[in-house]
């Protein structure tokens, strides 16, 4: 059965030749079978749908079709035509069942599109399309045509790729995807959102928009990938030569790559264009565009040598990549900018390095609230929102630096943060204090931004000195902000003495002499280091000996023998005490002598001493104690209940007391009385530090000037002062005057005594033989006293 008797049988008007419907015979060539789709492609009722059975070859002339909609399945099979021409109003679908199914369809040497859709739709759905209007050997002379679109001054209709690969190319004068040669109106609309197509424009022709002084009509790109490459004098996607940008150009998903012919923009028109337009490109959020300048505009208007050309209107929301060429904005939309990036949108040069690509240039304005990743001696244009200039002072320590970011942060703007001094970070204040600047640092302003140290070690608590074999503490230790907190980082020593052992928070030295200590911790990645230099004595001096405590009134003398040395010189002691059995302290530091006089002590406390030889590294071991009760000497003398004063008179037989307090335990008190040079009383100190001792006075002492002598003897047998009382001696049974001893009373140099208070003897009634008598008793004691201290 024939397909066009088929075709009459068919109760919905349509053919379906399919390898799974035994009843439909398949198309197979060579054969009849070329003929039959002809005919159907002229003749099927619509909508149409064609399913390859086999590889097809339809032969040396173009297929018609003039069917309103006709769908074909490539099925997994070949289709191979010299051309096809779509009638004006008439959409034919491409799709595949099947897999690795493909359309050629070739011009040839006969010229015209390779698929001509003047005034009709082309969709393709799947399956792979080749639609080729260039024919072999001359590309710059010959039949013009597009490879999908317009034939010789014809405008090329709509095409719209949902799936499959198309690869389109043009002939002479004629885009890729779009217009044929001379034709002056724009071309029909291109949207593509799925698959893959690959636009290429013949010479002085656009891979999709306008051949030879034709522009292109709108082109939606919403999925996918597009790659368009214009032929020489062609844009990649705009006008053929001398066609304007025409558009717009929307990419709202997807990815686009447009590579402009010579003299000829990536996006936009050619230098030879008379309308001289720019482009009206959309860049939607998460699309991507990369826009190449062959020498020439990358983007915009390419319009001879003419800089204030129009340049058009770019939005960006996505990325744009401008790797090579130029974009030249003229000021044609004062006062607004002719290049606005949103939040979300970027300008970047090549994919390896973005902040190398094409030169931005121009009077015009860019509104930037996104990023440019180009470095600033490639935007020569005014940047309005985020341009900033940030520079880097290393303050003395080299780093300086100065960028200009187009960006929220280095990292986004793809600039490197220069690398900081030794030891340092930045820092957004001088001191440190501020916040520490990397990529990722919003910047919002011109700004300065300094090398700062990010801690620093505090090494004051380690002591400067030490001694060999001695465990010297490394405790103490902190590792501060600048702010002055402590960051409880951990820190490692290292000596530079050999031998030094480091363990367990402290330094046992292996020898003498200085050593330098390294205290290293890292603080945000940054090792921050402190040295200290420690000296190492030799071993310590050894106690001193023979320590006494010599008692006196409010004071102490202490002596010692001084000790070897430990191999260091002895630079002085100290010396430590404490008072009534309370906690030890220290007294004073003298000098290399080995005696030194405590004053200021409190009578009667108990006061215990020890001292130490000091050298260049501090104290050695300690003396043992020894121990002093500071005194007043001062007894008191009384009889028969009298307080006794100098020139009392006593009788012969008379009792005499002396009492006192506050005296060392265990000194003895002797008590002479001059005339008998020899002792009346003698008694040992209480432990409460009291005394009371009595004698008499010799019933045969003769009367006259004499002398009470009470001696302390401390308890290791040095003298501990001495209180001598002068009287008179005078027998009271006789009558008479009292004898007047003097008015003194005698005590041994260097001691203090409190002076003693007497009840005066009654007055005789003979004021003659008293003053008489006191004379010559005067005059008697004075020469007996001299006598006395002498």
């Amino acid at each position: 059965m024939s397909l066009s008797a088929l075709l009459r049988r068919s109760a919905v008007g349509a053919i379906a030749l399919l390898l799974v419907a035994p009843a439909a015979p398949a198309l197979a060539a060579p054969g009849d079978d070329a003929a039959d789709l002809r005919e159907c492609l002229l003749t099927c009722g619509s909508p149409a749908l064609i399913a390859l059975g086999d590889d097809l070859s339809t032969g040396p002339d173009p297929l018609e079709v003039m069917v309103p909609s006709v769908t074909l399945d490539l099925a997994g099979h070949r289709l191979e035509a010299a051309g096809i021409r779509l009638a004006p109003g008439t959409e034919l679908t491409i799709t595949d069942s099947g897999t690795g199914g493909t359309l050629e369809s070739r011009a040839g040497a006969a010229g015209g599109p390779g698929i001509q859709t003047t005034g009709a739709v082309l969709r393709v759905d799947g399956g792979r399309v080749v639609a080729v209007a260039r024919a072999s050997g001359d590309p710059y002379t010959g039949p013009t045509g597009a490879g999908i679109g317009g034939a010789y001054r014809e405008a090329g209709g709509t095409l719209v790729v949902t799936g499959g690969q198309v690869h389109a190319e043009g002939a002479y004068q004629s885009a890729g995807i779009g217009n044929g040669s001379n034709q002056t109106s724009a071309s029909g609309p291109t949207t593509v959102s799925g698959g893959e197509v690959t636009a290429i424009g013949g010479y002085s022709g656009a891979g999709i928009g306008g051949g030879n002084w034709s522009s292109p009509g709108p082109v939606t790109i919403a999925g996918g990938r597009v790659t368009a490459q214009g032929g020489d004098f062609g844009a990649a996607i705009g006008g053929g030569y001398d066609g304007g940008a025409g558009g717009p150009v929307v990419v709202s998903g997807g990815e686009l790559v447009a590579t402009g012919g010579y003299q000829a923009a990536g996006i936009g028109s050619t230098r030879y264009s008379t309308e001289r337009p720019g482009a009206d490109v959309t860049i939607g959020p998460g699309a991507t565009v990369t826009a190449i300048g062959t020498g020439r505009t990358a983007i915009g208007a390419d319009a001879r040598d003419d800089l204030s050309a129009e340049f058009g209107r770019v939005r960006i929301d996505g990325d744009l990549f401008l790797p090579s060429g130029f974009v030249q904005i003229a000021d044609s939309d004062a006062p607004n900018a002719e290049m606005t990036v949103s939040p979300t949108g970027r300008i970047l040069g090549g994919a390896g390095d973005p902040a190398e690509g094409a030169r931005i240039q121009g009077a015009g304005q860019i509104e930037n609230r996104g990023a440019i990743a180009l470095a600033a001696e490639h935007v020569d244009v005014d940047v309005l929102g985020r341009s900033y200039r940030v520079d880097f002072d290393g303050q003395g320590r080299g780093g300086d630096a100065s960028h200009r970011l187009f960006a929220a942060d280095f990292a986004s703007g793809h600039r490197a943060v220069p690398p900081p001094p030794a030891g340092s970070l930045w820092n957004t204040r001088g001191d440190g204090t501020g916040a520490w600047f990397d990529a990722t640092t919003p910047v919002s302003e011109h700004t300065t931004i300094f090398a700062a140290t990010p801690a620093s070690v505090d090494t004051s608590a380690i002591p400067t000195i030490g001694r060999v074999g001695v465990p010297l503490p490394l405790a103490g230790i902190r590792v501060l902000d600048p702010g002055g907190s402590d960051l409880g980082s951990p820190v490692a020593w290292t000596s530079d003495a050999a031998g030094d052992l480091i363990d367990a928070g402290s330094l046992v030295p292996a020898g003498v002499g200085p050593r330098r200590l390294t205290a290293a911790a890292t603080v945000m990645g940054v090792a921050v280091v402190s040295s200290v230099t420690v000296d190492i004595a030799a071993a310590a001096p050894t106690a001193p000996t023979g320590l006494r405590a010599l008692p006196g009134d409010g004071e102490a003398t202490l002596t010692w023998s001084a000790p070897p040395s430990g191999g260091e010189a002895i630079v002085g002691y100290v010396v430590e005490q404490r008072i009534d059995g309370g906690p030890w302290e220290a007294e004073r530091s003298i000098g290399v002598g080995t005696r030194t006089t405590l004053t200021g002590l409190r009578n009667g406390g108990v006061y215990e001493y020890r001292v130490a030889a000091v050298d260049r590294a501090g104290p050695g071991a300690f003396s043992e104690t020894a121990a002093a009760t500071p005194y007043a000497f001062e007894p008191s003398f009384t009889s028969e209940r009298a307080i006794l004063a100098d020139g009392s008179v006593l009788e012969p037989g008379a009792n005499i007391t002396v009492s006192a307090a506050k005296l060392p335990a265990g000194s003895r008190v002797h008590v002479a009385l001059r005339s008998l040079q020899a002792g009346i009383a003698d008694a040992t100190v209480a432990h409460d530090g009291t005394v009371v001792l009595t004698g008499t006075i010799p019933a045969d002492s003769a009367e006259g000037v004499d002398s009470i002598t009470a001696t302390l003897t401390l308890p290791d047998g040095s003298h501990g002062g001495a209180s001598t009382l002068a009287v008179a001696i005078r027998s009271t049974s006789g009558g008479g005057d009292p004898v007047d001893a003097g008015a003194t009373r005698d005590r041994s140099p260097g001691y203090g005594a409190l002076a003693a208070t007497g009840v005066p003897p009654a007055q005789y009634p003979s004021a003659l033989a008293a003053t008489l008598l006191l004379v010559g008793l005067g005059t008697a004691l004075i020469v007996a006293r001299r006598g006395f201290e002498s």
